[in-house]
């Protein structure tokens, strides 16, 4: 058994492994979320490969089934609208660390988004009532697709091919 010290400057809000375990991702009060290498790490500090820094409190964040992209949100006070950050963490590409997308188009909520099986789109909920679909390859500011499917709806799984989704209430 390894124990594994992260260090932020303020208390970290929560962290979530990758699927084989070597990269682990926490956010902090210091609105700043950190990639972690721990199979690269000190006897007692993990390895740390980015800091990825937020205006406000990060609220969550997700990878996409392949890795490679990161989705991380907040909720900026006195404001219409939350901010989805979109980031590439694949760290065989040039553009790693780099913030690929900032999506800052209505209110979403605070439930955890729902990546597409191919990492291509992203799933929303909208509190006042329904799913808001991103295509991240064609993105352009607007949802590509509003499904307004009543209130506390919520996308739970997309089909193998990620041309259906399940949503549930």
């Amino acid at each position: 058994d390894k124990r594994l010290t992260l260090r932020h400057d303020e208390d970290i809000i929560d962290a979530i492994w990758n699927a084989d375990h070597p990269r682990l991702i926490s956010w902090s009060y210091e609105n700043t979320a950190r990639v972690w290498d721990t199979d690269r790490m000190s006897p007692t500090f993990g390895t740390q490969l980015l800091t990825l820094p937020h205006e406000d409190e990060i609220l969550g964040a997700i990878l996409n089934n392949s890795e490679t992209s990161l989705v991380t949100w907040e909720d900026p006070p006195n404001q219409d609208n939350t901010i989805q950050h979109i980031w590439n963490v694949d760290s065989i590409s040039p553009a790693f660390g780099t913030e690929q997308h900032r999506i800052s188009h209505g209110r979403f909520s605070h439930r955890s988004p729902l990546w597409s099986p191919d990492g291509t789109r992203i799933a929303f909920e909208i509190p006042d009532g329904g799913i808001q679909i991103w295509n991240l390859i064609t993105i352009d500011g607007v949802g590509d697709i509003n499904l307004n499917c009543g209130k506390n709806v919520s996308p739970l799984a997309w089909n193998t091919g990620g041309t259906n989704i399940v949503t549930g209430s």
